[in-house]
């Protein structure tokens, strides 16, 4: 993440790196998060079918 660099400055930098951080590292945080979010969810998805196929 480009925010790691900006704690060896003393700037300050909460626990996500939000302050003081340009839009692109967090458009970048949040990108990340995102596709680890949707992977998630469609391995959720798939177990909730296969859950539910074995039910019937």
């Amino acid at each position: 993440m480009s925010y790691y660099w900006r704690q060896s400055q003393k700037e300050p930098v909460d626990i996500y790196g939000f302050s003081s951080v340009g839009l692109e590292s967090i458009s970048e945080f949040f990108h990340f998060h995102l596709n680890n979010i949707s992977i998630f969810f469609t391995q959720f998805l798939k177990t909730k079918k296969r859950f539910s196929l074995e039910e019937r």
